[in-house]
Parts: C-alpha cells; sequence; structure tokens
C-alpha cells in the first residue's frame, strides 16, 4: 500500500525534475493521449501521463525538430495499438 501513496505523492509533486531536461535529440515526438475515461469529463491525462508533463518535458528538451500528436478517448495503455499512432509515427519516421 505504501507504494500507491508513493506513486500519488509523485504525481502531485508540482516541484520535481522533469526527465530529459537539456537533453539533445534530434528529432522528437511526443504522443499524448486524452479523454474522460478517468473522470467522466475531458481530462489533461491519459489515465497515466499528464498532457503538463508532457509539455514540460518536451520544453526541456534541445532539439531542432520537435512534435506532439494529441489523441482524443486514447488511454495509456491504448496509444501504441490506434492505427491513428501508427500512422503518426510512419508519417513523421519518413519525412
Amino acid at each position: 500500500m505504501n507504494l500507491n501513496q508513493d506513486y500519488l505523492n509523485w504525481i502531485l509533486n508540482s516541484s520535481d525534475i522533469q526527465p530529459g531536461l537539456n537533453v539533445k535529440i534530434n528529432h522528437t515526438k511526443f504522443i499524448a493521449g486524452y479523454s474522460h475515461f478517468i473522470t467522466g469529463y475531458i481530462s489533461d491525462s491519459d489515465g497515466v501521463v499528464s498532457r503538463f508533463d508532457i509539455n514540460d518535458i518536451n520544453d526541456g528538451i534541445i532539439s531542432g525538430d520537435k512534435s506532439t500528436t494529441e489523441l482524443y478517448a486514447s488511454h495509456h495503455g491504448q496509444l501504441s495499438d490506434g492505427k491513428e499512432v501508427q500512422d503518426s509515427i510512419k508519417k513523421y519516421i519518413n519525412k
């Protein structure tokens, strides 16, 4: 049970340093889902990762080519199986 509380504390911590800070990557693509699965209204999360975290991580990365795709009604666990996600990645890789 402590793990659940630790995870919740980590999620709610607004002073943590985001991963990727000042990392240099030539090309980056973030895929974010958001939905109403958890709360019943449109949320800022895919059920696991918040859109705020994605934006902060993206802002911290040094890259000349950044891209973000946001998909409504996409839960974190379903993102990799979605045709829209797969097409978006293929298009990004082949540009």
